[in-house]
């Protein structure tokens, strides 16, 4: 399994990564990869290729793939998986490249290919703020600007961007259509079908949006008091924040799995309810905001937090991750024949039978 994290910032160096348990519980390999984000990856310099970090994550796949048996892997058995951006970037495999993904199964959690694109325009833009910031000429220097900028270290560079965001996760430097990686007509592509066939498991939290409200604030320097004082007026935002899920992430999951539902790829889709999961649990955004799944999915939920998981919190998330494990070793049908999951279809609602448990949190959506 290969994991990926954001454009903007992050590492796949910290904790809640450990893949150790979802490995020693499943008997999987899981291979975690950094790549270049932010400027350093999708720059989108004048005269310069887009992407540079998705090249690199596809080296990284190259790499698992050609050593994977060394480690006591399957190389005909890559199961990619991301979340946000790594969603998206599991995503772009497929259309990237549909001949050859190298991966066998998808995993993309909380975002997909359409869902975390720049614009070309913008962040050129943004480039070029950064070169003149540096010293290094605006956009009247075009090309010039590029042998400039690399002259410069990277605390230069990271101070250069800085006024740009008062928001790591929006670093205004993201992928944008290529025609290599990324089609510009990527829906079109997505309606007739050309992407890699490959099964492919999709969905998102069910508060997704409340994370990057408390995001904002948390980069506001509140007291614990005026944040108490804030929680009723953040309540009240419910409405909203739900409506925001459904545009940015519930909609685009729905589509994705569309895509594949009507091409006759094997397709699943869920959506994660956090059972007010008590060792993620968040004031103002419970347990089922962005990214509430991820110590559920590693296994690193009690570790991170030093708050014990209850019998059935245990549970529950052994049985997710066996979930993600089951589709890794046979995506075209391990879910519904092991695990009783309803293979997706876009007239198929809600049922009974797409429960699986109780107390877990989580749903298969048919």
């Amino acid at each position: 399994m290969l994991t990926l994290t954001g454009f903007g910032t992050g590492a796949s160096a910290t904790p809640i990564y450990d893949g150790s348990v979802l490995a020693d519980e499943n008997d999987v390999v899981v291979v975690s990869i950094n790549y270049r984000l932010n400027i350093f990856g999708f720059s989108g310099a004048p005269g310069q290729p887009p992407n540079a970090g998705l090249w690199d994550q596809r080296l990284a796949l190259e790499w698992v793939r050609d050593n994977a048996e060394a480690f006591g892997g399957d190389p005909s058995r890559i199961t990619p998986f991301g979340q946000s951006a790594g969603g998206a970037s599991v995503d772009f495999i497929a259309y990237g490249f549909p001949s050859d993904p190298i991966a066998h199964g998808l995993i993309a959690r909380s975002g997909d290919a359409t869902t975390v694109l720049g614009s070309l325009s913008s962040v050129l833009t943004n480039w070029y703020n950064v070169s003149s910031t540096l010293g290094c000429g605006g956009s009247s220097a075009g090309e010039s600007t590029v042998p400039c900028v690399r002259t410069k270290t990277w605390q230069q560079l990271l101070a250069a961007i800085a006024p740009l965001s008062s928001d790591p996760l929006v670093s205004g430097f993201a992928p944008v259509a290529d025609d290599i990686i990324i089609p510009s007509n990527l829906s079109a592509r997505g309606d007739v079908g050309q992407f890699a066939k490959i099964p492919f498991l999709t969905g998102n939290t069910d508060n997704e949006a409340s994370f990057f409200l408390l995001n904002i604030l948390a980069y506001q320097n509140l007291t614990q008091a005026q944040f108490n004082n804030l929680l009723p007026a953040l309540a009240a935002t419910q409405p909203i924040l739900d409506l925001l899920t459904l545009v940015a992430f519930t909609c685009p999951a729905g589509v994705a799995a569309n895509y594949r539902a009507q091409a006759g790829v094997p397709v699943w889709r869920y959506r994660y309810y956090g059972g007010n999961y008590t060792n993620t649990y968040i004031v103002g955004a419970g347990s089922n905001y962005h990214t509430s799944e991820l110590p559920v999915v590693f296994g690193t939920a009690e570790s991170v937090t030093g708050i014990a998981d209850s019998w059935y919190e245990a549970d529950a998330a052994k049985y997710m991750r066996n979930a993600w494990a089951t589709f890794a070793k046979n995506p075209s049908s391990g879910l519904s024949g092991a695990l009783g999951w309803p293979q997706y279809n876009k007239y198929s609602k809600f049922s009974p039978s797409a429960v699986l448990m109780p107390n877990d949190g989580i749903d298969g959506l048919g």
